[in-house]
């Protein structure tokens, strides 16, 4: 079941629905405040900024090399969304958002935002949105709050584009295809995505079971966080007091070299 931020805009939909027209204004400026992006952005050309690498000797928690997870990522990362179902279904289980993300290829490009205005929201500064770049493919988590859970997926398609999708961890049984598809979806002809990302209609080539692309947006660079600040919150997290949030960083950072990367100016922010 869907919860916080999507849930109150779903909810509003619904009411739309059966004639209370007075909701409808209403229901917009929730959504220009709740919405920023729902699922994950296109990616395009990157530009690496900075790489941090704090998996080797001596450094802060990194992941045992023969963690089970870590193994694969000698291996390139999905790419599509049913490559990460793939992936997910190949890891052992229960699969943890952690060990997914250990299994992903290095170095791993990142753009971290510190914007809660998303159904997938960051929970401050410390603990932010993240965007990882797997082309033609976003993956998105966030390191606390409501969507920490959630991995969202985006694959790109033409003309600012993206086939959405969503997964939520730990994946306890072998994880159907047709199940992050068939998580976002809301109404008959409409996702949970598609309630922010303008111009969704059904993903053509998608014949497991309903599918939607919509239009895809890039965060505010004003609400960037940087790669190095990001690392030291990966190096001051006592896993005593936040387990769950440590053990993401530390699946990010500790298998292997991380990029900073731009989204490109031409993809358009939600506000």
């Amino acid at each position: 079941m869907h919860t916080g931020p999507r849930r109150l805009i779903l909810e509003g939909v619904r009411d739309t629905r059966i004639g209370s027209t007075w909701r409808v204004p209403v229901l917009l400026a929730a959504l220009s405040v709740a919405c920023q992006a729902a699922c994950s952005a296109t990616p395009a050309d990157a530009t690496d900024t900075s790489t941090i690498d704090s998996s080797g000797a001596g450094a802060a928690n990194p992941v045992a090399a023969d963690s089970p997870c870590a193994l694969f990522s000698d291996r390139a990362s999905p790419s599509t969304v049913v490559e990460v179902i793939d992936r997910v279904n190949e890891l052992p289980r229960p699969v943890t958002l952690p060990c997914f993300i250990e299994s992903l290829a290095r170095p791993l490009e990142l753009n971290a935002t510190d914007s809660f205005l998303s159904a997938q929201p960051a929970a401050g500064r410390r603990s932010p949105r993240a965007f990882l770049f797997a082309d033609p493919l976003i993956m998105s988590i966030a390191f606390g709050g409501s969507g920490s859970r959630l991995l969202e997926l985006g694959e790109a398609r033409a003309e600012g584009r993206s086939l959405k999708a969503e997964i939520e961890f730990p994946v306890t049984e072998e994880l159907p295809r047709t199940a992050p598809f068939e998580r976002v979806l809301f109404l008959e002809e409409l996702s949970s995505c598609g309630v922010c990302h303008s111009d969704e209609r059904p993903a053509p080539d998608v014949m497991l079971t309903k599918a939607f692309e919509s239009r895809a947006y890039r965060p505010q660079p004003s609400e960037r966080v940087s790669l190095e600040s990001l690392h030291v919150e990966q190096e001051r997290c006592d896993s005593v007091l936040e387990p769950e949030r440590c053990a993401l960083l530390q699946a990010v950072f500790g298998a292997g070299a991380v990029s900073d990367r731009d989204f490109p100016e031409t993809l358009a922010t939600f506000y």
